[in-house]
C-alpha cells in the first residue's frame, strides 16, 4: 500500500515531558557496564554537541554548522540539566516567518540582527523525548516513531545525557555500515543481516512520500523558507523545465546563515540582500536519486554512501516522490 503522506511532515512532540542532565564527552558514556555495552550505546554518538541556554541563536547556528548536526540539546551551564533542544527547522521557522519569527516581529520590531543575538532558549522546544542508555535497539526505533523525532538523547542512571542516537545511526546499522558496533566482542545488537533482508523485500514505491511540492531554482531563499514552514517540510526539491536540479534542506539554509558574508550583511541591516537570492545557490552537491521500484535496501545504502537524509524518486525522468531516513526507519517495525 502506497503511503500518501507529505514530504517531511513536521511532528509536534512538545507535549512529551521528559528531561535530563546533559554531558559532553565519552567517559560517562562507557561508565555503565563497560564490558557489556547496550544496543543503543554501541550505535549512538558518544560526544554530544550541546549549548547552554544563554548561547545566542547565532551561536547555536554556528555550532550546528560547525559540527554538521541537525539538532543541539540546550542545557543549564551549571547543573547540565537538559532544558530543551534546537533543530535546524526551528532556525528556518525563526528566520522565515513561522511562530518563532514573532520574536523578531514583536520584541525586536523587525530587527533580525538584534533578535538573532537573543538567547537560544527563546526558540527551543522545552520538552525532549529521551531514552535510557540501557535501552534496546527496538526501544529506540519504537520511540522515534511514536514521538516523531529523528534523534533521542541517551540517559544514564543519574539522568545525565551521555550520548544520542539518531535515524542516521539506525540507517547506517541496518545497511551494515557500523562495523565497529557489529564486531564488538560483547555486542548485544541484533543481527543487522535480518534487517537488511527485510529491506530487501520492500520497494521504495510503498514507503515514499508521493505528494511532492517543489520550487524553481530561481525563487529566493526567503520563499524557500516560507514553503518549508507552511508545509512543515525539511527539504525542497528544485525543478527547472521539468528536470530535477537539486534538493535544498533546512541544514543548507543553516550553513548559509553561518557564513561570514551573510552575517556581515545582517550586521549592515541588509536582511533582504542576504535572503532574497536564488535558492539554487544553496545546492551543495549533485543530486542522488533512486527509482520507485528499487528495494529499500538500495535506498538505505545510497543514503549512507552519499551522506544524505533523503532520495528523490524518479520515474521516466519525472520526480514522483521522496524517500527519507524516517520512511526507512518506519518500515523496520512492521
Amino acid at each position: 500500500m502506497s503511503k500518501k503522506t507529505r514530504i517531511g511532515v513536521k511532528k509536534d512532540y512538545r507535549n512529551v515531558k521528559l528531561s535530563a542532565p546533559l554531558d559532553r564527552g565519552s567517559e560517562e558514556f562507557h561508565s555503565h557496564e563497560a564490558k557489556h555495552p547496550s544496543e543503543v550505546e554501541l550505535l549512538g554518538t558518544k560526544d554530544v554537541v550541546c549549548v547552554p541556554r544563554t548561547t545566542t541563536i547565532m551561536g547555536a547556528v554556528k555550532t550546528m554548522a560547525e559540527h554538521s548536526v541537525r539538532r543541539v540539546p540546550v542545557v543549564d551551564a551549571g547543573s547540565r540539566i537538559l532544558e530543551g533542544i534546537v533543530l535546524t527547522t526551528h532556525i528556518v521557522d525563526f528566520l522565515g516567518g513561522g511562530d518563532r519569527h514573532n520574536l523578531v516581529k514583536n520584541k525586536y520590531k523587525g530587527n533580525l540582527l538584534a533578535a538573532i543575538n537573543e538567547e537560544v532558549r527563546e526558540i527551543m522546544d522545552e520538552n525532549v523525548p529521551a531514552i535510557s542508555v540501557r535501552a534496546t535497539f527496538s526501544d529506540a526505533l519504537d520511540t522515534m516513531i511514536e514521538k516523531g523525532v529523528g534523534g533521542l538523547p541517551l540517559l544514564n542512571n543519574e539522568d545525565r545525557v551521555v550520548g544520542i542516537i539518531t535515524e542516521r545511526d539506525v540507517i547506517k546499522f541496518v545497511a551494515g555500515k557500523t562495523p565497529e558496533a557489529t564486531t564488538h566482542p560483547n555486542t548485544r545488537l541484533p543481527s543487522f543481516e535480518g534487517y537488511l533482508r527485510k529491506l530487501s523485500e520492500k520497494h521504495v514505491k510503498d514507503y515514499m512520500s508521493d505528494e511532492v511540492i517543489s520550487m524553481s531554482p530561481e525563487e529566493t531563499i526567503t520563499e524557500g523558507m516560507r514553503v518549508m514552514i507552511s508545509h512543515g517540510f525539511r527539504r525542497i526539491p528544485l525543478i527547472r523545465d521539468g528536470v530535477l536540479v537539486g534538493v535544498v534542506t533546512a541544514s543548507d539554509i543553516l550553513r548559509y546563515l553561518a557564513t561570514g558574508e551573510v552575517f556581515e550583511k545582517l550586521v549592515m541591516g541588509m536582511t533582504h540582500e542576504a535572503f532574497d537570492v536564488p535558492i539554487r545557490t544553496l545546492v551543495r552537491k549533485d543530486v542522488v536519486t533512486i527509482g520507485k521500484m528499487a528495494k529499500l535496501k538500495d535506498a538505505a545504502l545510497k543514503m549512507v554512501e552519499n551522506q544524505v537524509g533523503c532520495l528523490p524518486v524518479i520515474q521516466k525522468r519525472n520526480l514522483v516522490g521522496i524517500i527519507t531516513e524516517r520512511d526507512i526507519v518506519s518500515s523496520l517495525v512492521e
